[in-house]
Protein backbone atom coordinates (compact mmCIF):
# COMPACT_ATOMS: atom_id res chain seq x y z
CA UNK A 1 0.00 0.00 0.00
CA UNK A 2 1.54 3.69 -0.82
CA UNK A 3 2.12 5.60 1.96
CA UNK A 4 -0.33 8.99 2.49
CA UNK A 5 1.90 12.47 2.59
CA UNK A 6 0.22 14.82 4.13
CA UNK A 7 0.48 18.48 3.28
CA UNK A 8 2.56 20.73 5.65
CA UNK A 9 1.54 23.85 6.31
CA UNK A 10 3.70 26.81 5.56
CA UNK A 11 5.81 28.47 8.02
CA UNK A 12 5.25 31.51 6.98
CA UNK A 13 1.52 31.54 7.59
CA UNK A 14 2.14 30.21 11.25
CA UNK A 15 4.43 33.45 11.64
CA UNK A 16 2.17 36.08 10.13
CA UNK A 17 -0.97 34.74 12.56
CA UNK A 18 2.01 35.28 15.51
CA UNK A 19 2.45 38.92 13.94
CA UNK A 20 -1.21 40.07 14.73
CA UNK A 21 -2.02 40.12 18.57
CA UNK A 22 -5.27 41.70 20.36
CA UNK A 23 -4.22 44.77 21.91
CA UNK A 24 -6.96 44.43 23.81
CA UNK A 25 -5.03 41.28 26.31
CA UNK A 26 -1.57 43.46 26.41
CA UNK A 27 -1.21 45.43 29.87
CA UNK A 28 -0.64 48.66 27.80
CA UNK A 29 -3.51 48.32 25.29
CA UNK A 30 -5.92 48.11 28.14
CA UNK A 31 -3.96 51.28 29.43
CA UNK A 32 -4.40 53.33 25.93
CA UNK A 33 -7.77 52.27 25.14
CA UNK A 34 -8.54 53.49 28.84
CA UNK A 35 -7.06 57.08 28.25
CA UNK A 36 -9.01 56.93 24.86
CA UNK A 37 -12.17 56.42 26.21
CA UNK A 38 -11.49 58.82 29.47
CA UNK A 39 -10.48 61.85 26.60
CA UNK A 40 -13.56 60.93 24.91
CA UNK A 41 -15.84 61.25 27.38
CA UNK A 42 -14.22 64.47 29.29
CA UNK A 43 -14.03 66.07 25.93
CA UNK A 44 -17.95 65.86 25.17
CA UNK A 45 -18.32 66.62 29.00
CA UNK A 46 -16.30 69.80 28.83
CA UNK A 47 -18.06 70.57 25.37
CA UNK A 48 -21.35 69.92 27.09
CA UNK A 49 -20.48 72.15 30.09
CA UNK A 50 -19.37 74.72 27.76
CA UNK A 51 -23.07 75.09 25.72
CA UNK A 52 -24.96 74.90 28.65
CA UNK A 53 -22.67 78.20 29.95
CA UNK A 54 -23.35 79.94 26.82
CA UNK A 55 -26.78 79.19 26.79
CA UNK A 56 -27.46 80.30 30.21
CA UNK A 57 -25.84 83.76 29.44
CA UNK A 58 -27.77 84.02 26.51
Amino acid sequence: MPVSKKRKKNQSEEQEKRASRNIVKTKWGRVVITILALSFILSGLVGLIYTMILAMNA
